[in-house]
């Protein structure tokens, strides 16, 4: 496996000779080969980081932009919980699945009494149709443990 940047900067994560476009323009890369699955990681936890702060830098600071209803005292208490059980990162944008990011608000807007809840996350996640992502949860039964997992974590 290789990373390649091109002559105008866009780079290229290369698999078998099929380039896979993942990076914004003029991030300092050079090819790398790797040897084993670690590097792999390492390198794609470099590139993760890269990555979010070349979107800090064109979007801003995505904590300035939380709403009202999700930035109160009980609000950050929630975050930080969500934060240390690996549900949201530091910016709260979900590290799950859509379905359980929708269980996930449906718990916290229930616990912080939101009413427009699916408004408020789809702004602030840049998602649509959270509502259709919460039912669709409802039918698996795998989201079935996460809900137990959200109401040990936050209740």
């Amino acid at each position: 496996m290789d990373i390649e940047r091109t002559s105008n900067g866009q780079i290229y994560f290369v698999v078998r000779n099929r380039p896979f476009t993942f990076a914004p323009k003029n991030l300092p890369l050079t090819p790398i080969k790797m040897n084993n699955n670690d590097e792999l990681i390492e390198l794609l936890k470099r590139m993760h980081d890269i990555l979010h702060q070349a979107y800090e830098t064109e979007q801003g600071n995505v904590t300035d932009n939380l709403p009202a209803e999700l930035s109160t005292d009980e609000a950050m208490v929630l975050w930080k919980k969500a934060q240390k059980a690996g549900f949201v990162d530091e910016h709260y944008q979900p590290l799950i699945s859509r379905t359980q990011a929708a269980v996930l608000a449906h718990a916290m807007a229930q616990i912080l009494g939101i009413k427009n809840k699916w408004k408020v996350f789809e702004t602030l996640w840049k998602r649509k149709g959270m509502y259709r992502d919460y039912y669709q949860a409802l039918d698996q039964k795998q989201s079935l443990v996460f809900q137990n997992k959200i109401k040990e974590l936050l209740y």
